[in-house]
């Protein structure tokens, strides 16, 4: 299989979660898989000294940034092509909610990026599974609940999450930081990471849950 993995900069903060995002790519080259990162090219919303957690004021680059996880082995958004993938797969970060859309900001009013908007509904369209973590859940909530589509997901023990899934019409389960939600009329699969996992390692649970869970709607179609 080769996996798309979407980022959205570097830093829990202001970017992707550093430690999902390498736990994501772990966990799919470990069972001998292949990824491609992708993410935006655009300026960061705003920029956070991760020590202080104190907004800071210099401009920073979501792609330029990302590129720091994934070692310069990166695309811009523009170049994403859905068939070229077998799934797609959003680690979590409030850069997903500040860059790609804007939850942080804005709450279940947030607007999304045209760019992303349309990456997820391509990818969705030709059924080819979904994988999201941490915070994303929301971002394919609110964006298939646009085109009518009402999903099922979890974003772990975050209550205000939880509540917003609600807001935007999508449904919660209740999901262990070791397993994963499978919506399997939409080809969706969700797990909590850091909306529930206490360390790296129960992080690493979850993204090996994840890649597991996709890998199994993965061969259910293939063996169709």
């Amino acid at each position: 299989m080769k996996f798309a993995v979407l980022l959205s900069g570097c830093g829990v903060y202001d970017g992707s979660e550093i430690q999902e995002v390498v736990c994501v790519l772990l966990s799919i080259k470990s069972r001998g898989h292949e990824f491609q990162c992708f993410s935006v090219d655009k300026k960061q919303y705003h920029v956070v000294n991760h020590l202080t957690k104190e907004i800071v004021l210099e401009k920073r680059n979501c792609l330029i940034e990302s590129a720091r996880i994934c070692r310069g082995e990166i695309l811009d958004v523009s170049k994403y092509q859905a068939a070229d993938f077998d799934a797609l797969i959003i680690p979590g970060g409030f850069g997903v909610a500040k860059n790609i859309f804007t939850y942080a900001i804005d709450g279940v009013n947030c607007s999304i990026s045209e760019e992303i908007e349309s990456l997820v509904l391509k990818t969705y369209s030709i059924k080819k599974p979904i994988g999201a973590i941490c915070i994303s859940p929301i971002l394919l909530a609110k964006i298939l609940k646009k085109q009518g589509v009402s999903i099922t997901i979890t974003v772990g023990e975050d209550k205000d999450l939880i509540d917003t899934i609600a807001s935007i019409g999508a449904r919660h389960k209740d999901c262990p930081v070791n397993s994963y939600i499978y919506d399997e009329q939409n080809n969706i699969v969700t797990s909590p990471a850091y909306t529930s996992a206490k360390n790296v390692y129960e992080v690493y649970q979850s993204t090996e849950a994840l890649i597991t869970g996709i890998l199994k709607v993965y061969n259910s179609f293939s063996n169709k």
